[in-house]
């Protein structure tokens, strides 16, 4: 039964095989073959008997459409898909070098912190509080600084923020080993600068990068102000003098504006030589330039630049314009002078003996050039016109504000103590032949006038605090204190120079007589500065009063032009009191004389005074 169902199956399928084979034309031969064999593409031609014979088309079922032979895939997807793979990788290897990268300078950044608050835990100060005043506040007045000082000692630390450690310095052997290693200057003073002038290499924090420029700049004032040299080199008393009497028809005279008037003259005078005063732009010039440097200091204290306030684009468009203005001065400047007519902005080529002329009459613009020149020039790159712009700029700015503070208190106080004012026009007729220029030699034998002059510097500095930090280095003193680097460091000029326990109990008065109590020979004050003292030293012998007298700074940072500051003021007072007499206004009262004599002058209203002229 078995036996016959598979014979009756084999014979089935062979008469199916047999039919098909026989309707589509094949041989017999292949009969056998359960599975047909694989399809083999012939030739396009087949060549017999010298024909040509096409293929036959392959003849398919009805009602069932041709189906067309699968391509052959062209094997690129395994290198598509490597270079997929190789930029995925190289990618995730770059997120992860920046991630680490970033959490590297976060963990130092950490680490710095921590550092921070470590050693300015050790010093002695109030605790942090979120509502302690900022810098700007304790900059505002020392009656804080004072009452701390009065709890914690000489060095007293103040927390500004969580990053800002403030530390306070009274004790005047501390200030000057303070001053002698801490010599960067604040960057926010550094980033003033750069937003009023633009780019310039003289006021930057770091001192390394900024040490030849002041010295450079340190032998020309004072080689304008060598001995002997002639007055030609001051012919600006005797403009400003003349511009007085124009002045003077007025009533009274604003005693800030006319000190700022002064000021702007003596050093615009000093830097662009006889072409300032033939400018026809200069009143525009100081106007814009007071204006730029008013709002200097706010605009710089924003950590991003708000380029979208309109008074900000309005403030820098301010500075582009006084930055035209000092280019038009400099171009009329070295066209005038023949000296500077002849300097190579790119070779600078000069020899030293051109800088070390003062009696030729050389501005201080060219002096700026050529020590530039002499200096750096085998440095490699040279300063562009823009950092020569921005330095004259901010020399203007800086020497300004320094002169015409000084002037206008000098100013002050000879309209309140009339007694000191006759004893200074007395010694002024002494010391000068009747019909010689005032010289630097002549000043120089003026004791109450140079004492006059520092005097009221201790009175009334060119501010209330005196700024350094140490950028890259801890400071460490001598009294086991430790001053980590990125501190602010102050000194309160105020408490240091009115100090009852080192200028006595009138410390607070104006008595130029104090500076005459020791053997003072101001004649030596030009040998002193080019032997390498850092200032003019009013004192014979070692004092706590020699490192308690800083209107000028003290240590490597010190004012460079201090000297020629003290000694060109000296000379224009001088002058000035040899043809004018200096009155109070009327409405200058006996509460206004009070509250000088309390050291309140810088709270009070802008004082009014009257030049009245000598009779001769």
């Amino acid at each position: 039964m078995v036996r016959r169902f598979f014979f009756q199956g084999a014979v089935g399928e062979c008469s199916i095989l047999l039919s098909s084979l026989l309707l589509h034309g094949e041989s017999s031969s292949s009969a056998l073959l359960l599975r047909p064999p694989p399809r083999r593409s012939p030739p396009a031609t087949t060549p017999r008997h010298g024909l040509l014979l096409r293929a036959p088309r392959a003849v398919h079922p009805p009602g069932r459409a041709p189906q067309r032979a699968p391509r052959r895939r062209v094997r690129r997807v395994g290198r598509g898909a490597f270079f997929r793979d190789y930029a995925e990788r190289g990618t995730n290897a770059m997120l992860w070098a920046a991630l680490l990268a970033v959490t590297w300078l976060l963990v130092l950044r950490v680490a710095a912190l921590l550092r921070l608050w470590a050693l300015g835990a050790r010093l002695p100060g109030p605790p942090a509080f979120p509502a302690d005043p900022g810098l700007a506040a304790v900059c505002r007045g020392a009656g804080y600084l004072s009452k701390l000082h009065g709890s914690y000692g000489p060095v007293v630390r103040l927390w500004l923020g969580p990053s800002q450690l403030l530390v306070s310095v009274k004790d005047s052997r501390v200030i000057k080993e303070l001053l002698t290693k801490a010599e960067d200057k604040l960057p926010l003073t550094g980033k003033t600068y750069n937003l009023a002038c633009g780019k310039l290499g003289l006021f930057i924090s770091s001192f390394e990068k900024v040490k030849s420029r002041r010295e450079s700049l340190k032998s020309f004032l004072d080689e304008k102000l060598s001995v002997g040299a002639s007055g030609s080199s001051f012919k600006i008393i005797q403009i400003i003098l003349d511009r007085i009497d124009s002045i003077t028809a007025r009533d009274f005279l604003d005693c800030r504006s006319f000190s700022q008037h002064m000021a702007f003259n003596v050093v615009g005078s000093a830097l662009f030589g006889d072409a300032f005063f033939d400018w026809s732009d200069a009143s525009a010039y100081e106007e814009l330039m007071m204006t730029v440097a008013k709002d200097a200091c706010f605009w710089a204290s924003y950590a991003v630049s708000p380029f979208w306030k309109p008074d900000y684009r309005r403030y820098r468009t301010l500075c582009a314009q006084l930055k035209i203005l000092t280019q038009g001065i400099v171009a009329k400047s070295r066209n005038q002078n023949g000296v500077l007519s002849l300097i190579d902005m790119s070779s600078c080529q000069r020899s030293e003996r051109g800088i070390k002329d003062p009696c030729r009459g050389v501005s201080l613009l060219d002096g700026v050039i050529s020590s530039r020149c002499l200096n750096e020039a085998a440095e490699g790159a040279l300063s562009s016109e823009e950092e020569i712009c921005g330095n004259i700029i901010g020399l203007m700015l800086h020497g300004i504000s320094t002169c015409a503070n000084l002037i206008g208190n000098i100013l002050t106080r000879l309209a309140l103590y009339a007694n000191f004012q006759c004893q200074l026009h007395s010694e002024i007729v002494a010391g000068c032949h009747e019909s010689s220029e005032l010289k630097i030699d002549d000043v120089l034998r003026m004791k109450f006038l140079l004492a006059t002059v520092c005097e009221s510097a201790r009175l009334l500095p060119a501010g209330p605090l005196l700024q350094r930090c140490s950028l890259q280095q801890d400071v460490s003193l001598n009294s086991s204190i430790t001053i980590p680097a990125g501190a602010i460091l102050v000194i309160p000029l105020h408490l240091v120079q009115m100090d009852a326990s080192t200028w006595g109990n009138d410390a607070c008065q104006f008595n130029p007589n104090r500076f005459l109590k020791k053997d003072i020979n101001f004649e030596d004050i030009l040998a002193a500065v080019h032997k390498g003292s850092n200032g003019i030293n009013l004192f014979t012998e070692e004092c706590d009063k020699t490192e308690s007298f800083l209107p000028f700074g003290s240590g490597s940072r010190a004012c460079v032009g201090q000297k020629f500051a003290v000694l060109g003021i000296a000379m224009l007072i001088a002058s000035l009191l040899r043809s004018y007499e200096v009155q109070p206004h009327p409405a200058l009262s006996k509460e206004m004389e009070s509250l000088v004599d309390n050291n309140s002058l810088h709270h009070l209203p802008n004082p009014k005074i009257i030049l009245k002229k000598r009779s001769i």
